[in-house]
Parts: C-alpha cells; structure tokens; sequence
C-alpha cells in the first residue's frame, strides 16, 4: 500500500499545473514562465506567475504561491485533502481505498460526516448573513467596521433565531445522528444552537471547519462568546482560530501574533498583519503550539489584569517547550488597557501599526515587569513578593549572559539591593515554574509524552535559552559589555556566598507582618505608645519567626532606653553589642536588610491593625515556596 507521503507525491507527478490553472483563468506566456492576473486579488497590470519547470505559482501582488495543489485549494475554497481527491480523479488515480486505510490520519467515518454537515452549515450561516434584514446586526457590523470585503474573506456567518438549522441540515440528507452530535443544534430539542450571533468558523490544520464561535451583537445577551462543545470532531486543545487562514504567512515569515479573540486578529488584518491566531480564551497546549516550530511568539493580549494574566500563562507554556520547538516569545508592550481591535478603532488602525512595529524580547519584558513590580507603591507587599518569584522563575530560561545582563541592570537601577537579589536568584531561579502547583500538573498527559527527555520529569528540561542575535539591539541593557572574566569574577563571588545566602530567607506571609512592624517602629517609635512589649514576647511562633519575634522585642527595649534608631544604626548597635552571638547577631542583620525592600508607610492605625492581626492569630503561616 501506498504510503501518505508517496500518494501525493504520485498525483503531483501526473498533473501539470499550467493545465489546471488554465482551465480556471487565462494565462499568457511570457519567456519561460506564464503570467496572469491575480484570480486572488484585483489587479489590471498582471503579478501572478506560474512556473512550468517548478510546477508552482506566486502572485507577486497578494504572496500567495504554492504547488497545484495549494492553487486549487485556495481558488475553490475547500481542503488540502478535498483538492488532492479532485487531482486524483482527474489524474485516474484511485486514492479513496487508501484514505479509508490509512490509520493513523484517517477519520472515522462520524467525524467524516461532521465535516461535511459543518461546511453545510457554513454555507447556511453566510447565506444568512447575507440576507438578514437586522438593525441589531447592521449596527453591530458597522461598529466593528466589518466590510463585506472582511465577511468574506473570514467567512463571517450570522445565525437567526428564526430559521431552523435542524430543518436546513435534513433537507440536505444529513443523519439525525450526525445533526445531534454536531452541537449545531440544543441538547433536548431541536432548535438551534447558536441564535442572533455573528458566527466564525473554526477550522483545523487542513481547512476543515470543525467548530464555530458565536458572538452575540447585542450587550444584553450573554454569555458574550458562545463557542461549539468538544465532539469526535473538535478538540479545543487542537485548533486555534484563524491558523488555517495565517499558515502560509506564519511560514513565510517565521512569526506568529498570539491573540485573544477572533475580532483582534482581524483588526491585525485590517492592517496587513496577516500571520495572527486567537486562543479564544483557553491556554496553548502542545498540539497548537508544535504549529509554530522554529518561529518568534509575539503575545498580544490587553494590559488589564485578565490579559497580563492570560500572556504570563502562556508564556510558561511557550518557554517550557521554547527548546524543543526552537520558538522564541516576544511581546507587544501595550501600555493601552485596550485589545487590538479597540487600539485599530482609535485612528483606523494608526496606533495599532505603530504597536506591532515595537515588539520587544523576554529580557525586555522582564526588565520592565520588574520595574512596574517594585516601583508601584500601591501594590500590598506579599502580591508584590509573590510577582517577584513567578518572574524570577521566567529567568530560569535565560542563558546565563542574558541573566546577568539582566541583575546588572536590576541592581543599579536599584530595583534590587544586590542581597535581595541573591536570595531571589538562590530560591527562585529554577525550571518548571514551582510557585506555579498547578502548571506541569495542567500540561495534558498526551502533550508531556510527546516531548522527548522530559516526558516524565519536567525538570530534565535544558534552561539554555538562547536569543537570537537581533535580540542585543532591542535593549539598552547591553550597553554592558560582559567579559567572560568578569562573568567568572561575579560568579565565583556569588558561590562564596553561597553559605551565609542560604540561611537568608525571602519576606513572605508572616515573616513579611513581623518585618512590617519592625519597619514601622524605626520609622516611628511613638506607634509603640498603644503596646506593651509583654504582647509580643507572649506571640506564638515557628522556627521561621523566632528570629523576627526577638528582633521586636530587642528593638522595644533600646527604644525604651531612649535611645534614637533608625535602620543604618541599628545594625552597628547589633554588630557592637556584646551580649549578642554572632549567630544571632547575622540573623537580626538579615532582617534589616530585607526591610530595604519595603517602602509601606504606617499610620498608627495601620499599625495597631498589623499588631493586632499577630495577636489575634497564632497559625503558623505556610509558607509559598519550599
């Protein structure tokens, strides 16, 4: 039997392209080759070419280009397997008892019916859109600014609430079966599924529609996006909106825009961005992101919390398989609470244009969340620590000059006091993201088995994560020039270290309650006046307390002797008094470090808040990280 490989390679030896194309547009020889114009865009002055000696075409006009095949594909509109069977037939070729055989690609014969019954329905949605008569959806077309142009070219449908799918789908002879299973129609009777919503296909690999979006055009109407249920066909894991459209742009130029919905990448279209896809809402597992082997991510999500989220959460997922698949993120720095389908209704697409032109890299990206983190006096300290420890996990996935291009800068920015940073760089720079429980746990069983080393343990993978070089020019951060001695220099100084860093700990839950009381009494003794040092001697602690537990009561009893603090001499009193061991003496220094971090300010009310919640409770506080 026939391998998959060998039959389209066998019918593509018994066609000639010239012959095809000619029987769709006319063609004229020019030299070797034949000119024509475009049957994909308008033109008057010819661009498209074919090649007889290559059997390929390319429209120097639109870049659409490709074998016989891709040429019937995109001119009648169908599937990449559906014009192999058309070139077959007209070759004499019998293919129909090979695809029936062939296991490991070939559909079962529900899902087979379920394609058919969806291009159907397709057609049905388009036609709708077409003829409806609807104030609702006109004033929803035009808002969104969706010209005809764009209705066709994504092949936009509308469902009524007034015509019967149910009924459309028998007059075309399909099982009632197949009708019930397709999530066209309502689980318990038969009327449709999708009612007054704008409709997206959603298409597979190979240009089959497997699923649909509906989106509703009327604010009250929820939910806002109603999406097909899985079936034998669909496997939302599987597709992504709007690949099957953007694959031979994505392959061109080795970059793909990582987008939310299906509105934004059409507003990328608007502006002659044609290689985006949309999540639609889930997160990227293996089987979509293996489509995007060796080419740059760019995440394009909203800057408010739901898409700062949504473009950490995949780019977890881009970096842990950023080795295997060769794929490297960048990001669309959107300082506008807006998605790009807003951004392009601003100015007709202006500022969206000046957006994409300014994608930045992952060092980048983190210099600036790193920034925003720990310049923002309004965010609560243990958001502001735990932020910290998720993107010192992302650095894990830097090589190791990025990682030290990147504490340079952190440190003399002071973002970072460089002991802060060590304890961060000793505890949170490791693989697999471990402040994240869930992540590995979410990666499906189907998609670990499919990344070869790592298939069982996660942490096998290699953190080498190199930059490609263009990477340099993007980020003043390199203005540093790293010497691989002084490279050496600061690691060997980092390794010396290593023993005092170790008994250091991070800020976090309780131990961040002690450090804040202990910052507010340096800052202003007189909070004291409402406290008995008796309260905080009585406190119940764990191992991990003890030490700031001591600090308080240590630093009540100089106050009470009248004496001036601040943080600077406290820890020369610490140092110089003898009645402490050194022991003790390193682990109150500790402390006072860590408080440089801090930069809460206290009222005395915040202040009896904070002591009162210690008091009131005697749990002892999980820790985030082990």
């Amino acid at each position: 039997m026939l391998e998959e490989k060998n039959v389209w390679d066998l019918v593509l030896s018994k066609i000639d392209i010239v012959d095809i194309i000619s029987e769709h547009i006319s063609l004229t020889k020019q030299g070797k080759n034949f000119k024509a114009c475009c049957p994909f865009h308008g033109e008057k002055t010819p661009s498209f070419v074919v090649s007889p000696e290559k059997q390929f075409f390319k429209c120097f006009g639109c870049g659409k280009s490709g074998n016989v095949l891709k040429f019937v594909e995109y001119y009648k509109k169908i599937t990449s397997l559906e014009a192999l069977k058309e070139l077959a037939k007209k070759a004499n070729i019998e293919i129909e008892d090979h695809f029936k055989n062939w296991h490991d690609n070939s559909l079962s014969s529900e899902a087979e019916d379920l394609i058919k019954l969806n291009k159907d329905a397709s057609v049905f949605f388009q036609y709708e859109m077409l003829v409806t008569k609807n104030t609702d959806l006109e004033s929803f077309l035009e808002k969104r600014k969706l010209t005809k142009d764009l209705i066709k070219e994504f092949e936009i449908g509308y469902a009524s609430s007034e015509k019967s799918f149910y009924k459309y789908a028998i007059e075309k002879d399909h099982k009632i079966f197949t009708i019930a299973n397709s999530s066209l129609i309502a689980a318990k009777n038969e009327r449709n599924f999708f009612n007054n919503r704008l409709i997206f296909p959603i298409k597979d690999e190979h240009g089959n529609t497997v699923a649909f979006s509906g989106r509703a055009i009327s604010d009250s109407d929820n939910p806002k996006y109603l999406n097909s249920s899985e079936t034998k066909l669909f496997k939302k894991h599987k597709v992504l909106f709007n690949y099957y459209h953007a694959k031979d742009e994505i392959l061109k130029t080795n970059e793909v825009y990582l987008l939310e919905g299906q509105f934004d990448c059409i507003a990328l279209y608007k502006i002659e961005i044609k290689n985006s896809v949309a999540v639609m809402g889930t997160s990227l597992s293996y089987d979509q992101i293996k489509f995007f082997k060796n080419c740059k991510i760019i995440l394009f999500f909203d800057n408010d919390a739901a898409g700062i989220k949504a473009t950490v959460k995949n780019l977890k997922i881009i970096l842990y398989y950023a080795k295997d698949l060769n794929i490297t993120p960048y990001f669309i720095d959107n300082e506008l609470k807006k998605d790009a389908d807003e951004i392009y209704n601003l100015d007709e697409g202006k500022s969206l244009k000046e957006l994409c032109a300014k994608k930045i890299d992952l060092l980048a990206y983190l210099y600036n969340e790193f920034e925003k983190n720990n310049k923002n006096q309004s965010i609560d300290e243990n958001e502001r620590f735990k932020k910290n420890c998720e993107l010192f996990e992302i650095m894990f996935y830097l090589n190791d000059q990025f990682k030290l291009t990147l504490k340079n800068r952190l440190i003399e920015k002071k973002i970072f006091a460089s002991e802060i940073y060590r304890n961060y760089e000793l505890n949170f720079i490791k693989p697999n993201f471990p402040s994240d429980p869930n992540f590995v746990s979410n990666l499906t069983q189907e998609s670990k088995k499919k990344i070869a080393g790592f298939s069982r343990h996660a942490t096998k993978l290699n953190n080498d994560f190199v930059m490609p070089d263009e990477v340099i020019n993007n980020f003043d951060v390199f203005e540093y020039q790293i010497a691989n001695s002084n490279r050496k220099i600061i690691n060997s100084n980092v390794r010396s270290h290593n023993s005092k860093a170790k008994n250091s700990s991070l800020m976090f839950g309780r131990s961040l309650s002690f450090a804040l009381i202990i910052k507010a009494i340096l800052q202003q003794p007189n909070f004291l006046k409402n406290w008995d040092k008796s309260v905080f001697v009585r406190l119940k602690v764990d191992e991990n307390n003890q030490s700031n537990k001591e600090l308080i009561c240590y630093v009540i009893n100089i106050i009470k002797s009248n004496n001036y603090l601040n943080e600077n001499n406290l820890i020369e009193l610490i140092k110089n008094d003898s009645n402490l061991n050194e022991d003790k003496k390193n682990k109150f220094i500790q402390i006072i470090m860590n408080l440089k971090t801090i930069n809460n300010e206290f009222s005395q009310e915040k202040f009896d808040t904070q002591v009162n919640n210690l008091v009131q409770n005697n749990k002892t506080y999980k820790k985030i990280i082990h």
